[in-house]
């Protein structure tokens, strides 16, 4: 039981990490555009 607690929380870690790393790719492009299109 213990595991698989553990496997879920592992789950939900990376998600967080690639949320967190697809948000700040976006945050990157977003500037980039901003940028350009002055």
């Amino acid at each position: 039981m213990g595991l698989l607690l553990f496997e879920l929380q592992m789950i939900r870690a990376k998600q967080v990490l690639v949320s967190t790393q697809t948000g700040k790719v976006n945050l990157l492009n977003y500037s980039v555009l901003k940028f350009k299109y002055q």
